[in-house]
């Protein structure tokens, strides 16, 4: 941002980034070279030795100071990686590397190899990183954001699955589901009847209706119950006491309860 507040390499003021150079050509603080030591310096000759004018302590010949001024340790230099402030050069490696805003620095999560701003690694760890691990809405274990969704679509045991009978179930239960409660599971009769291939939810309507061992009233209405409906028929054809049976006498029909009653009539009629 060019409106950012950096601090001046001579008077250490606060300016913004966008004035920083006119500055610090016009700081009142800046060091400037004196005229008088100048020319005392050219008239001396190139090889006396002479003070460093940064103020190193070094003596240098007048015709290397351009050579040591590149590399004076106390040389004011502003950082490279552009955070506006101002050191010495001897500083410059732990600033680089411990203080600049501007730094790079790897993010902390396993997986993630990017590299940020200090001033944004915050926002970065926290916000933006896919890597960053979140919890998730179903299990509560921890993943990392770019591989929550599939979590949740495939591996996530409490995901919610549609068996084929139409029910869902979460996935953890759906074996137990497919095994004991799905209605389209194929069981065999609990009767031992010969009907091998039966899905559970017609067992109720096969072991009431149609499954040979199963037990029945009779349809009669005679009062008896508990008839295996394999002898239903057997019952009805001669034990039911409300079956019609016919007068091998008279040839009448009526119920075999009434039977003695009809022999008697059936007997009066004959004699008469």
């Amino acid at each position: 941002c060019p409106h950012r507040p950096v601090t001046c390499g001579h008077c250490k003021g606060k300016i913004d980034a966008r004035c920083q150079q006119a500055h610090e050509r016009q700081c009142p603080e800046r060091k400037v070279p004196c005229p008088h030591l100048t020319a005392k310096r050219e008239a001396a000759g190139p090889h006396t030795p002479i003070p460093c004018p940064e103020g190193c302590f070094e003596r240098i010949k007048y015709c290397e100071l351009a050579i040591h001024e590149e590399k004076c340790p106390v040389r004011p230099t502003a950082c490279s990686n552009g955070c506006g402030q101002m050191m010495e050069l001897q500083e410059v490696k732990k600033h680089l590397e411990s203080s600049c805003n501007l730094r790079a620095i790897r993010c902390c999560h396993r997986g993630c190899a990017a590299k940020v701003p200090a001033t944004s690694l915050n926002e970065h760890q926290t916000r933006s990183c896919e890597w960053r691990l979140v919890a998730c809405d179903l299990c509560s274990d921890c993943f990392p954001v770019c591989i929550l969704a599939k979590h949740q679509q495939n591996q996530c045991p409490n995901r919610r699955m549609r068996c084929v009978c139409g029910a869902t179930e979460p996935a953890k239960e759906m074996p137990e589901h497919r095994a004991q409660r799905c209605g389209l599971r194929v069981i065999r009769c609990p009767l031992g009847c010969a009907i091998d291939v039966l899905e559970a939810r017609n067992l109720d309507k096969h072991v009431k209706m149609h499954c040979e061992l199963g037990v029945a009233s009779c349809p009669q209405h005679c009062g008896t119950h508990g008839i295996q409906r394999n002898a239903l028929a057997q019952h009805l054809e001669n034990d039911c006491p409300e079956r019609l049976v016919q007068c091998s006498k008279c040839e009448t029909w009526y119920q075999a309860k009434q039977a003695f009653a009809h022999s008697s009539e059936c007997s009066s009629t004959l004699d008469s």
